[in-house]
């Protein structure tokens, strides 16, 4: 059976649900199946791993994703407490929002440094990323539809995408 439709599509993990394919939904737990047993074991046979290496790979990419995870966190933080909350301020905006997306990411933090293990931790980051901190974000991002551009103290995409053209350069027409 030939399955022509949108991978990416809501329908496909129904559809592959009826053809017993299994899936990974997340990249952390894609991360522990390096450690399931019938992996290891392929690794031992083929000389490639030992069971403690793959267990010891699996717990430094679980460090490696939540270390990442808790600079953006804190990135998010600096970024709302620096620029966006004062940008909505000298707009005369409310701010309550922002500070509770600050307030949740924070919390998420603290479940990150507080999970019991580093698997705990990577998925503590996981919802964090993929949770929290989206939530998060479509605040910021509607404050900064809300706040007048002269007001906005980060740069914006059109900023970004144009860099030289917001430098002063000159673009040729040929």
């Amino acid at each position: 059976m030939i399955f022509n439709g949108n991978g990416y599509s809501e329908e496909w993990p129904i559809e592959a649900g009826k053809r017993g394919i299994w899936r990974i939904d997340s990249g952390v737990e894609s991360m522990s199946k390096l450690s399931d047993a019938k992996n290891t074991a392929l690794f031992e046979k083929m000389n490639v791993m030992s069971k403690a290496e793959c267990d010891a790979r699996t717990i430094v990419m679980y460090e490696h994703y939540a270390g990442s995870v808790e600079m953006e966190a804190l990135s998010m933080v600096d970024m709302i407490k620096q620029n966006i909350i004062p940008s909505c301020k000298a707009a005369e905006l409310p701010t309550a929002d922002l500070e509770a997306g600050v307030a949740k990411v924070q919390a998420g933090l603290a479940a990150v440094h507080g999970a019991a293990d580093e698997k705990a931790k990577a998925e503590a980051a996981r919802v964090l990323r993929l949770e929290t901190m989206e939530d998060v974000r479509a605040v910021c991002d509607k404050a900064e539809e809300d706040v007048p551009a002269d007001l906005w103290t980060i740069a914006t995409y059109k900023e970004l995408l144009f860099l030289d053209a917001n430098q002063g350069a000159e673009i040729l027409d040929d």
